[in-house]
């Protein structure tokens, strides 16, 4: 008598399923991070800044006339942008087939994944139109960049790091974070070798902005300022120099530096709403919304190092 198949035997076993959704889609990005945030009541968020306080005051003598300058004050808004994903389920789907993954769970998580990729793509890229938040390299001054490159693109090194750190001045020289692709990293910490030195660490610990959950990591350090790996900044193509980079330095804070902002309601970075039947099907569905924006308050707070080349 012939043993039972595998085949057959298979229909009277069930294989174990891993609950939830592994991700795949995997871009570094320890900067999101550690984004600041505050809440704003209306439709977007602003503030003046001041011009020309340095030409409003003087020494006087005796009997001098006194300068009558007003000093310069300009008003800047910064918009919010906004990311909207919906999440729809049969209904039959979600009755008979969440005894192991809730399929609208399910849904949600990947959906918010989703969402998240772009939010901090846009920080770096973001034009600031057709809904999109203003990102870092359209909010940099044009007084606040560094470019070191010739009739080549310039490689890291330790100079041009303490330069592009002297044009953040917000803080009264006191910045807050690099920021530079893994491409970028390698080659610092290459450059840091060569000189038999050794890299320096930082904890930090943040709280994700997506998330909500608490946590720590390690990062490389430059002068005590941590290095903050995100690989949503690309390689692009300016001056006629091509693969090049950019390294960012800044600082954060509300009425200084770089500062995220979300509506005071709901108060948070991701919405849900509740769950909607359908109007013309059975199934359900949850949106998912995004709105909020990327503000900086003094140009002094921000700068990059451009046509930067990476060894791979």
């Amino acid at each position: 008598m012939a043993s039972l198949s595998l085949a057959k035997a298979g229909l009277l076993s069930q294989s174990k399923l891993v609950q939830g959704v592994i991700a795949e889609i995997l871009t570094v990005d320890a900067f999101s991070r550690v984004l600041p945030f505050v809440t704003v009541e209306g439709k977007s968020l602003t503030y003046n800044r001041s011009l020309n306080t340095a030409g409003t005051a003087a020494w006087y003598s005796v009997g001098d006339t006194v300068n009558k300058t007003p000093a310069s004050i300009t008003q800047i808004t910064a918009s919010f942008g906004r990311i909207v994903a919906d999440a729809e389920v049969d209904a039959l789907e979600e009755l008979t087939m969440s005894e192991k993954s809730d399929q609208m769970a399910a849904q949600i998580q990947e959906k918010a994944r989703s969402i998240g990729r772009l939010w901090k793509q846009g920080l770096i890229s973001g034009t600031g139109s057709s809904g999109q938040i203003t990102g870092i390299n359209s909010l940099v001054d044009s007084g606040q960049f560094l470019d070191l490159a010739t009739t080549s693109a310039s490689s890291i090194t330790f100079s041009g790091l303490e330069q592009l750190l002297g044009k953040v001045t917000a803080k009264d020289g006191d910045v807050d974070f690099i920021e530079m692709n893994s491409g970028a990293l390698r080659d610092y910490r290459a450059l840091v070798r060569a000189t038999a030195g050794e890299v320096e660490n930082i904890e930090l610990g943040f709280t994700d902005p997506i998330t909500g959950k608490k946590g720590s990591m390690t990062v490389n350090s430059f002068s005590g300022i941590p290095i903050f790996v995100n690989d949503y900044i690309d390689t692009e193509t300016t001056g006629g120099l091509s693969g090049v980079t950019r390294i960012t330095a800044g600082c954060f804070g509300q009425s200084v530096g770089l500062t995220g902002f979300i509506p005071a309601k709901p108060g948070k970075l991701i919405e849900v709403s509740p769950d909607v039947v359908h109007q013309d099907r059975d199934s359900l569905f949850r949106r998912l919304r995004l709105i909020a924006g990327l503000a900086l308050y003094s140009t002094k707070a921000l700068a990059q190092w451009i046509k930067v080349k990476t060894s791979n």
